[in-house]
């Protein structure tokens, strides 16, 4: 039933059999790099209140990295540790990466103060479902309220910056509208503690992906001997589980990012990984499989493998 209704399975069964475990194992290493970008830029502006131009910059900085460190990986595989070596490290850098990202803490609190008294914006709600409240007394008024929005107040700001309040009970202290040169917005609660752990998670994923992304492309190659005709559709099989892990992730990891917690769309990503990891190490597609023999054996080792067994022992 399952290779009726995939035949990209059937096809499989035509290539050698180490072709299932890198199609696997990327799938799941894309899963955990799309799945966690899908959220990042959200995480970066909502959970840690960095502007926009500076969360860009950052995810900008990410993706450009990601891109230029296999550049490097791909040479350290090549000249010392081989590339079956190469993408087991590389994977297990991207689980650790992807469980430091599930450490989000306390959310950072976007505050205003009017006239020395210090407000403090509550928040609801994740990526497109955030709305975000100023507690005035007993209350609660929406900012940029949503159209279907049922909150009896609401703040607009004009185009002057001025904050216009709808709704605001004649008692409150604070005007119906607040000059621009009258209030400023600070930021509080941004524990520096997990920024910095977001930075370190950031930096293993990337080097993760230095290490891993070229090396399992280029075993794929080295399935196939010289002039083999099922090469091309080797790749393009391969580049199969690419697309699929990529859909999966955006859909699976934006949803429980945006539903459950940051925590648990980048958690999903790092589930994701470790299956990856686990496939490769053991060199088959479930743990009953019988046999001990890798199905990538021949494919991968380092080019003086006795003088460098001992650098990088993964057991493959």
């Amino acid at each position: 039933t399952v290779r009726t209704a995939f035949p990209v399975f059937t096809q499989m069964r035509q290539h050698p059999r180490g072709l299932h475990i890198l199609f696997f194992a990327e799938m799941w290493e894309r899963f955990s790099y799309y799945g966690m970008r899908s959220i990042l830029i959200f995480y970066l502006t909502q959970h840690f209140l960095f502007s926009d131009s500076f969360a860009g910059s950052q995810y900008g900085a990410y993706t450009s990295l990601v891109y230029l460190l296999p550049l490097i990986g791909g040479i350290l595989a090549d000249r010392y540790l081989g590339t079956k070596k190469s993408v087991a490290f590389g994977a297990l850098l991207l689980v650790a990466g992807h469980v430091l990202m599930a450490a989000e803490g306390e959310p950072a609190v976007q505050t205003m103060t009017v006239a020395g008294t210090e407000y403090r914006f509550e928040v609801e709600g994740r990526a497109g479902d955030r709305r975000i409240f100023l507690p005035v007394e007993e209350t609660r008024c929406e900012l940029n309220a949503k159209s279907g929005s049922t909150s009896t107040c609401t703040i607009t700001p004009n185009a002057a910056g001025d904050l216009v309040f709808t709704g605001l009970p004649a008692s409150a202290t604070l005007p119906a509208t607040i000059a621009r040169a009258d209030y400023t917005f600070g930021i509080a609660n941004r524990n520096p503690l997990f920024v910095g752990i977001f930075y370190l998670a950031l930096s293993l994923i990337i080097v993760g992906v230095g290490f891993l992304k070229s090396n399992i492309s280029s075993m794929v190659g080295q399935l196939y001997p010289q002039g083999d005709p099922r090469r091309d559709p080797g790749y393009t099989l391969y580049y199969y589980g690419i697309n699929l892990g990529s859909f999966w992730a955006s859909a699976l990891c934006g949803l429980l990012g945006q539903t459950v917690g940051w925590w648990a769309g980048f958690g999903l990503a790092g589930v994701g990984m470790m299956f990856g990891w686990i496939v490769f190490t053991r060199q088959r597609l479930a743990f009953w499989s019988p046999g001990t023999k890798p199905l990538t054996e021949n494919v991968g080792n380092p080019p003086e493998t006795e003088k460098l067994a001992a650098k990088a022992g993964f057991g493959l």
